[in-house]
């Protein structure tokens, strides 16, 4: 098979549906450093979150055959259920706990003292919200998507990805004023 004319999520989806490889790693391409760095910020380490990638694409690939497409935004819930998936197996099998970055703690004294605690206050914070914030936040700050690349990615409107990270943020402000006192 040939690889599509134009490059777009559409044909490129559409192309390794029926098996083709190159077109399959045009889009390992695009979704490889967003996922690598969502996966990164739920597991805090970059071996788990290097073989959970890797996972999440062969899974991607084998299932294939059964996805059809109808939109961006369909492809993404797809990949994105397959990654949420993948994460749930790696913290029920390793019984993974969320704690505050211990890459940050232990690399903390390349950094000025006083950013290193307002990091650290920052991830716990973070921890403190719910999935839903949560999540929004670290696509958003840790992943650098969109507004847009969110909404397709989560199965939401813009809107609400708007609306949800407004309300992560302020609540994100309540948490930390808590640490302030």
């Amino acid at each position: 098979m040939s690889l599509p004319k134009e490059k777009t999520l559409e044909n490129l989806v559409i192309s390794s549906v029926k098996g083709d490889e190159r077109a399959f790693r045009f889009l390992y391409e695009r979704l490889n450093d967003p996922l690598f760095k969502y996966i990164l910020s739920r597991t805090k380490d970059r071996d788990d979150a290097t073989d959970i990638l890797q996972d999440v694409f062969v899974d991607l690939w084998r299932a294939l055959d059964t996805f059809t497409y109808t939109s961006d935004g369909q492809f993404y819930g797809f990949v994105f259920t397959i990654t949420k998936r993948k994460l749930g197996k790696h913290y029920k099998n390793k019984k993974v706990f969320r704690e505050i970055d211990e890459n940050l703690l232990e690399n903390s004294y390349k950094m000025d003292v006083e950013f290193a605690d307002d990091a650290r206050i920052l991830m716990k914070a973070i921890e403190e919200l719910k999935e839903k914030y949560r999540t929004v936040i670290k696509l958003r700050y840790w992943s650098g998507l969109t507004f847009p690349e969110m909404g397709k990615l989560l199965g939401d409107k813009e809107t609400t990805v708007k609306v949800r990270h407004h309300r992560a943020l302020k609540l994100l402000e309540d948490i930390l004023k808590t640490y302030e006192q």
